[in-house]
């Protein structure tokens, strides 16, 4: 056996293996011995060049290691050893990409780590509660316009920053902290980003969460913390939407708490129109006109950016969840829901 294909066997081996340990490891020892302990400290370093600068750092990285990913392939096209170069760099680029942020999508699940009774509930529960919601977004949409998009990423990366020492510390103790990490960033690339149908992204490469300042400004805010949550490990979509939303609503200022409050009532009235669409049409003919203006605008910017490449993102972003355990995919955003109702019963409102 050639040693190239010797040393790529190895590799896929110890991938395997790292697979199946990560599927094995109670899901307490990944949240005290990583998540909580190894992490930080991996967060803390990562995070230090693009802490350093004003700019995304994962823009013109990704266009480096893609010139340089282009002119090695190109230079050892004809090569024998070519395709076993290639499968060695992808199983290591995975086991880099497990070591550094990966593993947190097997931590111990974020309801158990709040105390929240996440269950079922009933279709008259959800639509008390999106009833509610929809009057308390309603209620704190701002009177002005939102502020320039580098302002809502300034709002919540401070906002995020702050809450360690704040009122609730106590409660989201769990996270991991990390003094100057990279605050959200805005992409350059973001038009690109808009025909992709994406917000944002975490690249847990530089520690560096972005975001498409294109998108319609009432999401900026809320976008901005979904990733990060992210950065401070909270690797599923749900938990980071619902560590998004909790923060913004009760710590944010005016144009960070609705961004958070309306995206909440998009997921909630989502939800309800999928169990009762008449309960849901019902609620919003009495919504907010403020609201409703968003609600469209929001639904304009998606139509005048819809494309196909938008439905090959989704593809490969469901395809990359699922792959990391997460059985619905791109689905299990929407079950934010369910930790909102869980908060909402343990608030007695």
């Amino acid at each position: 056996m050639r040693p190239g294909l010797r040393r790529l066997l190895y590799l896929l081996a110890g991938c395997a293996a790292a697979a199946l340990a990560l599927r094995l490891a109670p899901e307490p020892w990944i949240e005290t011995g990583y998540a909580r302990s190894v992490y930080p400290l991996l967060l803390r370093g990562l995070s230090s060049p693009a802490a350093s600068v004003g700019f995304s750092l994962t823009e013109p990285a990704a266009l480096v290691a893609g010139a340089v990913g282009v002119g090695l392939a190109w230079r050892t096209r004809l090569r024998s050893g070519f395709w076993l170069g290639l499968g060695g760099v992808a199983a290591g680029g995975w086991l880099l990409f497990q070591g550094v942020w990966g593993v947190n999508y097997h931590r111990a699940p974020l309801a158990e780590s709040l105390g929240l009774d996440v269950r079922p509930s009933t279709s008259e529960e959800l639509a008390t509660y999106a009833g509610q919601l929809l009057l308390e977004t309603g209620r704190r949409r701002p009177a002005e316009p939102p502020p320039a998009p580098e302002v809502g990423l300034a709002d919540a990366s401070a906002l995020f920053q702050a809450v360690p020492a704040g009122p609730q510390a106590e409660r989201w103790a769990f996270l991991a902290v990390a003094p100057g990490a990279a605050p959200a960033k805005p992409l350059v690339g973001s038009e690109l980003l808009s025909w992709l149908g994406l917000l944002g992204f975490y690249d847990p490469f530089l520690a560096e969460p972005n975001v498409n300042v294109r998108a319609p400004r009432t999401s900026i805010p809320f976008v901005a913390l979904h990733e990060i949550a992210h950065q401070r490990g909270i690797a599923s979509e749900d938990e980071a939407s619902f560590v998004a939303i909790a923060l913004g609503r009760d710590l944010g200022g005016p144009h960070v708490a609705y961004s958070c409050l309306w995206q909440a009532t998009v997921h909630t009235l989502g939800a309800l129109s999928g169990v009762d669409p008449e309960a849901a049409k019902a609620l919003w003919a009495e919504a907010d006109p403020g609201v409703k203006a968003d609600v469209e605008a929001w639904r304009a910017w998606r139509a005048a950016h819809a494309s196909p490449l938008e439905g090959a993102a989704r593809a490969v972003n469901d395809g990359y969840l699922r792959s990391q355990g997460v059985h619905d995919g791109v689905e299990s955003y929407g079950r934010v829901v369910d930790l909102l109702l869980a908060e909402h019963r343990a608030r007695g409102r």
